[in-house]
């Protein structure tokens, strides 16, 4: 029975009537990778809210923290997402080139001052959203903290890129990050004692998207298959295509789709506060008594345990769709 729900040949067909933002973000793509790309835009939407939370049927409070890992075969085309990410996140890496410019100087001037001189203090409102894979701990903290409450961004080609988290050295610790990023009123941090050290206890929120193959994913995740990080994420997929198809096309992204693109942006960027989307509420029910049902039909604790957090995935989505839409 569980081969049946999990080991089914082909996805579930991608809806014929989109939401209009979803419409516009896989309009440049082919067929084949639209509900790829429908499904990875979310963490990079989702980094724009700010101070903004949502209420679940359980009446628990989340801020649009979503992860994404689109599992394919080697040479599907899983770039597919790196364009309409890269227009979502293009008013936030603009303002990081600023700050990142502001901390490269600051670092430059602690370097010509000697030991026994002055120094200036770090500089205040360095807000980074978007970090690398390639990070210590005291950098991840750092960047949090610096946020002031923002959605971090993390965007790896290869879901293996991850374990470059694991800057305390301890095992595993990328697993911790990954549970950590989606969980609401997170409390994270490191304590150290030296002067120079960062010590500080900060909520860990990080969206972020990832690639890898199925023989790849297997393998990352298998030593917490049970645990809590396949549970907080949201897998997609591009079927493959049949030996010797036609290439496919990709349409351009002009300054037309960037001005469709920048409504949308603009009120997940205004938002505030709690957020109430009545029909989102109606949709999570709806599917709480849909797996509900399925999972007592099949008997199967995996799916029981899975339909959970991906009804609160589902969710969140669906609440960041209603902000965009004003």
């Amino acid at each position: 029975r569980e081969d049946f729900y999990f080991n089914a040949p082909q996805p579930p067909e991608l809806c014929k009537h989109l939401p209009k933002l979803i419409k516009l973000l896989t309009s440049k793509v082919p067929g084949p990778y639209k509900a790829a790309v429908a499904s990875s835009v979310f963490p990079s939407l989702g980094a724009h809210l700010y101070q903004t939370t949502f209420k679940y049927t359980d009446n628990v409070e989340h801020e649009a923290t979503l992860m994404d890992c689109l599992v394919a075969e080697s040479g599907t085309g899983k770039g597919c997402i790196d364009k309409p990410i890269d227009h979502i996140m293009a008013d936030i890496r603009e303002r990081d080139a600023i700050n990142e410019k502001r901390e490269a100087e600051w670092k430059e001037e602690m370097n010509t001052k000697g030991a026994n001189k002055d120094k200036s203090k770090r500089p205040e409102g360095l807000i980074i959203q978007e970090i690398h894979g390639d990070m210590t701990n005291a950098a991840l903290v750092t960047r949090t903290a610096e946020a002031e409450g923002h959605i971090l961004f993390l965007k790896v080609n290869e879901i293996q890129m991850f374990d470059a988290l694991k800057g305390n050295g301890k095992a595993g610790h990328q697993y911790l990050v990954m549970c950590l990023s989606f969980d609401p009123n997170n409390r994270y941090g490191q304590t150290r004692i030296g002067t120079q050290s960062v010590t500080k206890t900060v909520c860990l929120r990080m969206n972020w998207n990832a690639c890898t193959t199925p023989k790849k994913v297997k393998k990352y995740f298998k030593p917490v298959c049970t645990d809590g990080p396949v549970q907080r994420i949201s897998f997609s997929t591009i079927p493959q295509r049949e030996i010797g198809a036609d290439q496919l096309v990709f349409g351009d992204y002009d300054a037309m789709f960037d001005a469709e693109l920048k409504p949308y942006i603009l009120n997940l960027c205004a938002s505030r506060g709690l957020i109430d989307c009545p029909q989102a509420t109606k949709l999570a029910k709806k599917l709480q008594k849909e797996c509900q049902e399925l999972a007592v039909l099949s008997q199967s604790r995996v799916f029981d345990d899975l339909s959970h957090r991906a009804c609160v995935i589902a969710w969140l989505k669906a609440c960041v769709l209603y902000v965009a839409n004003g």
